[in-house]
């Protein structure tokens, strides 16, 4: 998805590095210098105590340096394993950043394989490893913090504790910084009612991460897709404020669940789908003091089904384009939810699709919700902070 930029005159140049974790242990650089390979590998090797089995420049691929890991750090399914791989990840980002090469975005680009990263130089750009963190849900019923200070660990325990379940089961390593919880039921292999409440429950947890000074900066994905597999999310270091997030979640064959959204922006919404979406919408629903609006659209959208998925990633587009207007921002997607459908004798697949992720920023100025008054206080408030904080 690209954004057109407002600013006028020709801009500079950008330089584009890629970084793409790829089947079970190799990881590839792309476009890289040998000043920057070499600051790579040194974050290997002071972070995947596994070592490094083989590493050099591609003979087949130009401008490509492949780097092969002892263990299997992208599809392991050990816990101590999985979780090492993903302080590698924010090792790597970090490095990346103190050398002034920004995080721009993450993108699925080979079946099997996980995101490639990419990242452009930006010589205002410096943080370090210590500025980077991952959530990473996973084992259906876990959800990790890694890399996090203790202020954002102890505010995503309330958040569990307020919004999923009344006694968390969790431990916390002080010198691993890894946060643990076990949630009740099966929230990152679900459909249905469930779904949406882990929906909700990602959601709560990225406003009061937000409101503990980290923000969001992308879903990533660092190993092969399974069932167990969902993907992380990068956070990186940033000023505290109190931000109001919500979720457009695609499910099942043909739902869309609007979740969060203040209902004047549903509203709209609701209006988008039915303009851009040309096989048309067959039902729509609201409930919980349309804080949740569902949408059944016909046809099977988020299938392979060109006819209809043409359409739906129109709608999407344009939808986010009206979100931007009214002053929503998309920070992230990610299947953290999604469950899979199993075959014997085929290859496992989501029965959802990713779930897109908002922040309010603030409508702009000179700009009104359409059709409606305001959007009034109260359904802009920050709901997990909002106790004891608001008159």
């Amino acid at each position: 998805m690209f954004k057109q930029s407002l600013m006028s005159g020709e801009r500079p140049r950008k330089s584009i590095i890629a970084l793409a974790p790829y089947g079970n242990d190799k990881l590839h650089l792309i476009n890289c210098t040998d000043g920057v390979i070499q600051t790579l590998m040194d974050a290997i090797v002071s972070v995947w105590k596994f070592g490094v089995k083989s590493e050099g420049a591609s003979t087949s691929e130009k401008l490509l340096h492949e780097i092969k890991l002892k263990g299997n750090p992208w599809s392991s399914e050990s816990p101590d394993e999985a979780i090492l791989a993903r302080k590698l990840i924010i090792s790597l980002v970090g490095s990346l950043s103190l050398l002034n090469w920004k995080f721009h975005g993450a993108v699925n680009i080979r079946t099997g394989c996980g995101n490639c990263m990419f990242f452009m130089y930006d010589e205002r750009h410096a943080m370090t490893k210590d500025d980077f963190a991952l959530v990473a849900p996973g084992r259906w019923d876990r959800l990790r913090l890694i890399g996090f200070d203790t202020s954002a660990i102890e505010g995503a325990r309330l958040a569990v504790l307020r919004f999923h379940q009344r006694d968390p089961d969790d431990r916390y390593d002080n010198n691993s910084n890894v946060a643990e919880y076990k949630l009740k039921g099966y929230p990152f292999s679900c459909g249905g009612e469930e779904g949406i409440n882990a929906r909700q429950l990602i959601c709560r947890l990225l406003e009061t991460l937000r409101d503990r000074g980290w923000q969001v900066l992308a879903g990533v994905d660092i190993g092969p897709k399974r069932s167990f597999e969902k993907s992380n999310l990068l956070m990186s270091k940033c000023e505290s404020a109190r931000l109001k997030f919500a979720c457009v979640a695609p499910a099942d064959m043909d739902r869309l669940y609007l979740i969060n959204f203040p209902h004047q922006i549903g509203q709209l919404l609701k209006q988008t789908f039915r303009k851009h979406y040309m096989p048309g919408v067959a039902s729509e629903a609201a409930r919980d003091a349309s804080a949740i609006h569902e949408i059944v659209l016909q046809g099977p959208p988020w299938s392979q089904n060109s006819s209809y998925n043409l359409h739906a990633r129109s709608m999407l587009l344009m939808m986010i384009k009206d979100l931007s207007t009214y002053g929503w921002k998309l920070v992230a997607t990610s299947d953290a939810t999604a469950k899979y459908v199993h075959h014997d004798n085929g290859v496992d697949y989501p029965q959802d699709v990713q779930s897109l992720y908002f922040c309010f920023n603030g409508v702009p100025k000179g700009v009104s919700v359409p059709n409606s008054t305001s959007v009034s206080f109260a359904e802009l408030r920050v709901s997990d902070l909002e106790e004891n904080c608001y008159s």
